[in-house]
């Protein structure tokens, strides 16, 4: 799957831009390889999609395609785009056509990319989300916006508040690190940073494993290392449930798009286990 494809449908013309998390992305089947290829750079190919990661990029982006003759819509709030179906029906000819995608329980949630393919999935046993994906939490009480926030939105307390969660993997060479990427969109640093401190103070075995965060690019390189299961994972599970809660307090939207490689279908303690009982004897 690329950014073209060339079948003899008439190519439509009209895209819309969707602002997701801090960036804004679009995803289109382009028949002029010309086209295609000049904006290749903007492409991610692991979601099949446009990323454009700053204003200047957009408006190039833009200006480029309306003299190659395309309609844009920018779309902020994607509501009327977000479908959902469960995760154990069949879903690949959605997830084709979808702009970005998540679990929600049981649930697969897409936001798609334009309104033609939220009829064609809805023909696929889908049906409409009541909330765009970033206004899942809906039914709490609306959080305070911060002094900053307020500042720069003129007391809108409404602002979409986002945080994009990436897994990087994880390297073993004494000890196990994993590492994600978070993309911070109107949230403070310092809600990280006031988790891991909690965390590293409040998680037994605090010897094992520590929780480190830092400035990457675009957000924050987040890494836990730790000798195994009697650590990290335990780490792990605790910034993340303190994490959510705090998301589910504050309404900060959390868009997960990964999961923990060890959690299935192998533990990590049998995955690892004569490894760690090797190290905690070192330890000891």
């Amino acid at each position: 799957m690329n950014g073209f494809d060339f079948d003899t449908n008439v190519e439509r013309r009209k895209i819309n831009i969707f602002k997701i998390g801090g960036i804004w992305c679009f995803k289109h089947f382009f028949n002029d390889r010309e086209v295609f290829n000049k904006l290749s750079g903007y492409y991610n190919r692991e979601k099949y999609r446009f990323e454009l990661k700053n204003i200047e990029k957009r408006k190039e982006v833009i200006n480029y395609l309306k003299d190659k003759g395309f309609e844009i819509a920018l779309i902020e709030n994607s509501s009327d785009y977000t479908i959902k179906i469960s995760k154990y029906n069949e879903y690949r000819e959605i997830l084709k056509n979808s702009i970005e995608a998540y679990e929600s329980g049981r649930d697969k949630i897409f936001i798609m990319k334009d309104l033609v393919s939220v009829e064609e999935a809805i023909e696929k046993g889908a049906v409409k989300c009541l909330s765009s994906p970033y206004r899942h939490f809906s039914g709490l009480a609306p959080a305070r916006p911060t002094v900053s926030q307020t500042s720069q939105t003129g007391g809108d307390s409404n602002i979409e508040r986002c945080i994009q969660i990436k897994y990087l993997g994880c390297n073993e060479i004494d000890f196990y690190t994993c590492e994600w990427i978070f993309i911070l969109s109107n949230v403070e640093a310092r809600e990280l940073f006031d988790i891991r401190r909690w965390v590293n103070g409040k998680v037994r075995l605090g010897r094992t494993a520590r929780i480190w965060i830092e400035r990457r690019g675009l957000g924050y390189s987040m890494k836990i290392s730790g000798r195994g299961e009697d650590g990290r994972c335990e780490w792990c599970r605790s910034f993340f449930t303190v994490l959510r809660r705090k998301a589910e307090r504050e309404r900060i939207i959390l868009s997960e798009n990964w999961r923990c490689p060890f959690e299935e279908p192998i533990h990590p303690r049998d995955r690892y286990g004569r490894r760690i009982e090797q190290l905690l004897r070192e330890y000891r």
